[in-house]
């Protein structure tokens, strides 16, 4: 038997967002700036192109301390153990006291330094553009090993398994013994590699100027895949919940999956992203871009939650750290956001949910949020039903009720924010229906075809089939044949079709 139900379909939907990316603060260095902040106990640390490196109070942004180098600083900072490590253009790798500002040692290379230090067993990494990665101990500043690539190297190193990874404008990223400085392998790309890289779930991943998404097994640098994006990319990746996410020249920001290389989704924001790396946090994925926006965007489905608008291109990358966010900017600008988060994931529209099974109920906080209200609504809103109060969780296990409405929404709140489903869900049940072999797992019938004329259900059996209402009311006895239905009497809503050899569907009728 072929059934075939064609239902002009128009989407209906409600929105309350619960909002952040206010401005908590901003400082005003004396040139532009690229390099990325790092905060510590407290403190935001970071490097301008005015030469300074600046030590500001992170909740007031009020200055702390300041020490001015003889070149442009681009490179972001690390703090280990109290010693803050930061490159310079004038060629030098600074290790300062993270407290007061005083310089500890200054180990020179032969040229410009804007790679971000890594610090692993008491020793610092890093690359020059003088074509060299140096490890040097962090108490002496003397070298223990340098190892010269056959171009610049402005990417930042990255530490895992007593291995240096870093990538160079020749091409290549390496895979370097830690603690000799001996090459156990290398990976040649077709371009420069500016992108740092990353390890997750011992995988290297990184972006190249050929447009690549990179990802390769660290032990030996084995191909594993690779994802092509429609320009450069020097932005370096982000990973959280086996997904990678970067940015690239081409405008778009990506979600790849860690495994497979898929994507998941993009999003696009209008103008590329040059350096910024993303920063991830509370199930959101922060990005900045030459079109003088940071973008807030949902990380399990790109949608762009908010933008905050600056005078000047961010080629910083985000850190995010106890709920807030912080970059700098070309406008000579260091910047502090609000990054509270409150954000429904299920239901948030179109699920469809029967009565009388478990569902879970998910959110994503920040840590200020820790009680939370739950509660539905049947009716789009009028009224709200108590579910439950939870503390310290983002979850909730909850027995659906027998109250059937294809207008249904969620709503979590603490304190004064409220989040709730984007659009609506449904819920529907099987009480009333005589008859046996009813199976609770009923698929959506959304075959979208305009019908400019009416609102017409086709039908083509040689089967007899039936239409119920939600609650399990009979609407209609269909007879076997090739005809169309005219549903523009019937209530919008969802109803379940049911062939008598127990074939079933759910369609939807819409204003």
């Amino acid at each position: 038997m072929r059934i075939m139900l064609l239902i002009f379909l128009l989407l209906f939907s409600t929105c309350l967002q619960s909002a952040s990316g206010d401005l908590i603060w901003s400082y005003k260095t004396g040139n532009f700036n690229y390099g990325t902040p790092y905060v510590v106990d407290g403190v935001l640390y970071v490097g301008s192109g005015d030469h300074k490196i600046y030590a500001l109070n992170a909740l007031t942004g009020s200055l702390i301390w300041s020490y001015e180098t003889d070149g442009m600083i681009h490179a972001g900072c690390i703090v280990d153990n109290g010693i803050l490590f930061i490159g310079s253009f004038d060629r030098n790798m600074y290790a300062m006291n993270a407290s007061t500002g005083s310089p500890i040692w200054a180990y020179p290379t032969r040229d410009a330094i804007r790679s971000t230090p890594a610090v692993s067993n008491g020793i610092v990494y890093f690359g020059s553009a003088d074509n060299s990665i140096y490890a040097v101990d962090v108490e002496t500043g003397n070298q223990i090993w340098e190892y010269e690539t056959d171009y610049d190297v402005t990417s930042s190193p990255v530490c895992y398994n007593s291995t240096v990874y870093n990538g160079s404008w020749d091409g290549n990223i390496y895979a370097i013994n830690a603690s000799n400085g001996q090459l156990k392998w290398k990976y040649l790309t077709t371009d420069w590699i500016i992108s740092g890289a990353t390890i997750y779930d011992s995988v290297v991943y990184f972006g190249c100027d050929d447009g690549f998404v990179y990802a390769l097994n660290s032990s030996n640098g084995g191909f594993r895949w690779r994802y092509e994006t429609k320009n450069r990319i020097n932005s370096s990746p982000a990973t959280s919940d086996s997904t990678v996410f970067i940015g690239s020249n081409d405008s778009y920001f990506y979600a790849i999956d860690t495994v497979t290389g898929q994507l998941k989704w993009k999003a696009n924001l209008s103008y590329p992203v040059y350096l910024s790396s993303a920063g991830i946090s509370d199930g959101y994925a922060y990005i900045g871009c030459s079109g003088k926006t940071l973008y807030a965007l949902n990380k399990h489905d790109g949608k762009i939650m908010w933008q905050y608008k600056t005078t000047g291109e961010i080629f910083s990358s985000i850190f995010c750290h106890d709920s807030k966010v912080y970059f700098s900017s070309k406008d000579q600008y260091i910047y502090c956001l609000d990054a509270t988060v409150l954000n429904l994931l299920v239901p948030n529209g179109g699920e469809i949910w029967e009565a009388g099974s478990t569902q879970e109920i998910k959110w994503d906080a920040s840590a200020n949020y820790n009680d939370f209200k739950i509660e539905y609504t049947t009716d789009a809103g009028n009224s709200w039903i108590y579910i439950a109060n939870v503390t310290g969780v983002k979850n909730h296990l909850w027995t659906v009720p027998q109250t059937p409405s294809d207008a249904c929404l969620m709503k979590i709140t603490s304190g004064s924010t409220i989040e709730q489903s984007d659009n609506f869900f449904t819920i529907y049940s099987t009480v009333g229906f005589k008859e046996k072999n009813f199976s609770s797992s009923i698929p959506l019938k959304t075959v979208i075809s305009p019908n400019p004329f009416n609102r017409q259900l086709y039908f083509r059996s040689s089967d007899s089939a039936r239409i119920y209402s939600l609650t399990g009311q009979l609407i209609k006895i269909l007879k076997p044949g090739n005809y169309n239905i005219d549903t523009s009497s019937w209530k919008p809503g969802v109803y379940i079709f049911k062939s008598l050899n127990y074939t079933k569907r759910m369609i939807k009728i819409s204003s």
